[in-house]
């Protein structure tokens, strides 16, 4: 029974967050710290057998074991380095993704994708020899390549060099895009697949869109975009609260990725960016939230106007916007088996220059299963419910709070969520969870105006008053800004 696994694997003492802020729950959610003591964690997901793999950075892929508690919570238990750092690699950073018959482990530096056979039952890899299958993605300023894998290709996004590019306003840069590969080709040749010039381009002009997935009852291909930073309009800084960050919606997979004569469209970097606060901008009649504008630093020969940032046969919207600065960096659908409407998680990973933060928080945009779209109108400013968030986001200018970044979900419904800044992993669940698959196991592929969103009936769920954080603090100023 569940019981007696619980008594035998799961530590009877909790663990301690080592950091002062209040973390609060939305009503009817638990949660769990499941890890800490982590350098860097980033991407996670799910194999087979139920493990839970996460790319630790500066030190590998590592893997657990997940074990059931009795009152729907987990533990995580026998952790193993699953792939180590090693002089050829160098270091992997952020993306991991699994083939579709979960036998292939795929993981990313800033200029590699390296696959390598991989066994769910042993959590191991069945050879120490890995394979570059896409290469030439590195550049000096956005270091991650989200990895997503769905119906036997591999979706790369890649972000810009620095906070303004211009090398992104051409789409075959390999900067600001998210391009797509057939993971069958890329296996058989005998080099790897040169990023900047093969595979098929989704979409461009991307700042920096480190949260990537595909819609499982849909085939919608979705994006979460980062937008620039220091911005002015008119010689007015704009920056406190524009441009927003940005959810984009790519097309459907059978008119896209299905389709060999597909050029993916031009979401404006660095031409154009999405407006949140329209009342602080100045020149803004007639602006809505969402619409695109040209801003001092930006004007190319592609949009030298407002009017040629909302061109539809030029640039295409964000499908919603969110406050500027909260960083959404993970993203990942989540319907309910017994049926009706579900949503699609996004984990706000904080802002790092604005002088009240925001973000730091986990969120769920409703979504309607028959249109594939989410419920709120692209012009809404509360377009998601916050389910987990940093109650003081003062205190996480100095990394005292829970940052989060990686998101999975496993077969029983619980939401997994890592904390680069601190080094942990806490689980979410609701009473009775929502139960889609065999104990332990995942249902897909991995897929992040007010801080609170103005979810009520919520509770404070814990605080550690001893502990400091255990990393020496995120790289600050532009720097850490490229960690993204």
């Amino acid at each position: 029974m569940l019981g007696s696994r619980v008594n035998a694997q799961c530590s009877l003492t909790p663990l301690q967050h080592n950091y002062t802020a209040d973390l609060v729950l939305a009503a009817g959610w638990n949660s769990s710290l499941v890890s800490n003591g982590l350098t860097f964690p980033r991407g996670m997901l799910f194999d087979s057998e139920g493990n839970l793999l996460l790319v630790d950075k500066g030190i590998g892929v590592l893997g657990w074991k997940v074990v059931g508690r009795e009152d729907g919570g987990a533990c995580l238990v026998e952790k193993k380095v699953v792939v180590e750092n090693d002089e050829v690699r160098l270091e992997f950073n952020h993306g991991i993704a699994l083939s579709d018959d979960g036998k292939t482990l795929y993981v990313s530096t800033k200029n590699d994708v390296f696959s390598y056979p991989y066994d769910a039952k042993t959590r191991t890899t069945t050879s120490s020899i890995s394979k570059s299958l896409i290469t030439n993605m590195s550049n000096t300023g956005h270091v991650t390549r989200t990895l997503y894998i769905y119906s036997g290709t591999i979706l790369i996004s890649a972000g810009s060099e620095g906070n303004l590019d211009p090398l992104a306003t051409n789409p075959n840069s390999g900067h600001s895009v998210i391009k797509v590969f057939s993971l069958k080709e890329a296996h058989s040749r005998k080099n790897a697949f040169d990023f900047k010039t093969e595979g098929r381009l989704l979409g461009w002009g991307l700042r920096n869109s480190v949260g990537l997935t595909v819609d499982p009852t849909t085939g919608g291909v979705w994006a979460v975009e980062n937008s620039v930073d220091m911005l002015s309009r008119e010689g007015k800084e704009i920056y406190q609260d524009n441009p927003g960050e940005e959810l984009n919606f790519l097309g459907w997979w059978n008119q896209t990725v299905n389709n060999p004569g597909y050029i993916g469209p031009n979401f404006g970097y660095p031409s154009c960016v999405a407006v949140w606060d329209v009342p602080s901008l100045p020149n803004n009649e007639g602006i809505t939230v969402g619409q695109q504008i040209v801003v001092d630093q930006l004007s190319t020969k592609n949009a030298t106007t407002d009017a040629d940032c909302n061109d539809e046969k030029k640039f295409t919207s964000p499908r919603l916007t969110f406050q500027a600065h909260m960083a959404p960096l993970d993203i990942h659908f989540d319907y309910f088996p017994s049926g009706g409407d579900g949503g699609l998680w996004v984990s706000f990973h904080g802002s790092w220059n604005r002088d009240v933060p925001t973000g730091y928080k986990l969120s769920k945009i409703p979504f309607n299963k028959a249109s594939g779209q989410p419920v709120a109108k692209a012009t809404d400013k509360q377009s998601y419910e916050d389910v987990f968030w940093n109650r003081d986001t003062m205190k996480c200018k100095d990394n005292e709070c829970f940052r989060p970044v990686g998101v999975a979900i496993d077969g029983n419904g619980r939401v997994w969520v890592g904390s680069d800044s601190s080094g942990e992993i806490m689980v979410l669940w609701t009473k009775g969870n929502r139960k889609g698959g065999p104990e332990g196991t995942d249902n897909g592929n991995n897929e992040t105006s007010g801080n609170n969103g103005g979810v009520k009936n919520s509770a404070v769920i814990g605080r550690n008053l001893d502990g400091k954080t255990g990393l020496a603090g995120l790289v600050a100023g532009v720097f850490g800004m490229m960690l993204l």
